[in-house]
């Protein structure tokens, strides 16, 4: 009985039977062909290369590969990335480093989209689930050779429109450099890119510690913190914390920052956070800043609504000291 093979064991026996008739590049190619043309496969080819003691040949594949176009390069990386399968994982990914900026981005939006397999194992854009493996990886080996190259990078994603990609190269940058990703925000916000410095913003207030949040608003000149207040109140009603940078904020001598991002947060976020913002402030002991909320809340145009819920919610002491001063 003949034991059929599978698609990857008759790729290797045709590149065995083209080396063995003396053709051994056309072997090679083939190999790298079926790689790219069926990414998903690339892992389990090379590994079976290396398993077989075929492992200069898996190198020479590999190579091959490193020379193709940035991406049915990044492709066959991500699949070797998800995977794990080293070394050829590294080896493309090096490739990947050591080209143009143009070429990164490229395979970072590559490593981002979500993809789908058809019947032919061929990837396709397809879902909502996007992300993967590779694309950490890519950003955090940018990340680590040059922040001031991964920040020129991340500007040029959202130049180019690639909010998803950006977002995602974003959320590393704002853990390792925060300072400079505020800097960035702001000047993705002075040349109109209000997204790019919004999805900045954020990622830093909802990633970093109030305490460094703080220190890294004490080293912004006063004008420059004027021009994304905004984007820091937006931000700031997303903590499960807001009292707790408030707090920092007035501990660092940053008073009139926290009572600008006090008032922004008072005066438009949803009824669950001004609560959640008020009970806080008292934990710490912050009464005159409770105050504060309960008065700017008073003075929105839709305080009866925001009482409403406060009811709705069991937060009654908080609704009615609203109500009183809304009269």
């Amino acid at each position: 009985m003949r034991i059929q093979q599978s698609p990857i064991q008759q790729v290797i026996a045709y590149s065995d039977e083209l080396r063995d008739k003396g053709d051994p590049a056309r072997a090679d190619e083939v190999l790298a062909e079926a790689a790219l043309a069926r990414p998903l496969d690339a892992p389990d080819l090379l590994a079976t290369l290396r398993r077989t003691l075929r492992a200069a040949r898996a190198d020479r594949v590999t190579a091959r590969l490193c020379r193709t176009p940035i991406e049915p390069r990044a492709a066959v990386a991500r699949a070797l990335l998800d995977t794990r399968t080293e070394p050829d994982a590294t080896v493309l990914l090096n490739s990947i480093c050591a080209g143009s900026d143009e070429d990164i981005v490229r395979a970072l939006t590559v490593f981002y989209v979500p993809l789908t397999v058809d019947a032919e194992g061929a990837w396709w854009p397809h879902g909502e689930r996007p992300g993967s493996v590779a694309a950490d990886v890519l950003c955090v080996r940018v990340l680590e050779n040059s922040a001031a190259r991964y920040c020129d990078l991340l500007a040029q994603l959202y130049r180019s429109g690639l909010a998803g990609p950006a977002e995602h190269a974003a959320a590393h940058f704002a853990v390792a450099h925060p300072l400079r990703a505020i800097d960035l925000a702001v000047a993705l916000h002075r040349a109109g890119l209000h997204q790019g410095a919004a999805s900045l913003v954020d990622n830093v207030v909802l990633r970093t510690p109030p305490r460094t949040i703080a220190r890294l608003l004490a080293g912004i000149d006063d004008s420059t913190r004027r021009e994304i207040d905004a984007l820091f109140s937006t931000a700031l009603m997303q903590r499960p914390d807001p009292h707790a940078l408030i707090a920092a904020l007035r501990e660092g001598g940053a008073g009139g920052v926290a009572d600008r991002l006090l008032a922004a947060v008072a005066e438009s976020a949803t009824a669950y956070t001004v609560a959640l913002l008020y009970d806080g402030l008292l934990s710490l002991g912050a009464h005159s800043d409770a105050d504060v909320v309960v008065a700017r809340a008073a003075s929105r145009t839709d305080c009866a609504e925001v009482c409403d819920v406060l009811h709705r919610t069991s937060q009654h002491r908080l609704a009615y000291l609203i109500a009183e001063q809304h009269t």
